[in-house]
């Protein structure tokens, strides 16, 4: 059974409301590349009213849910930072 994918605003990759993440993560792509050509885009084209069409995507797209870490899944974390720090001080 594959994982739906679903549209949403990116919690981990934002800079203002993540929508641009939202969007790369959807699709695959490059946040960073994604940003600079719609920054560059908005900045050249008048027609382009960028800000309104983020602002409205702001609106639209929900923000992605918040995920669920359990005690088991710290404990992995934390022994895994533990292995990466003895190894770097050895």
């Amino acid at each position: 059974m594959t994982k739906k994918k679903t549209f949403t605003r990116s919690r981990n990759n934002r800079m203002i409301a993540g929508v641009m993440g939202g969007v790369a993560d959807y699709f695959g792509w490059n946040a960073t590349w994604l940003r600079i050509i719609f920054v560059l885009i908005s900045f050249f084209s008048v027609a382009f009213p960028g800000i309104l069409v983020y602002i409205l995507a702001w609106i639209i797209i929900p923000d992605a849910p918040k995920k669920r870490i359990t005690i088991q899944q710290i404990r992995v974390k934390m022994s895994h930072q533990t292995m990466t720090t003895d190894l770097n001080n050895s």
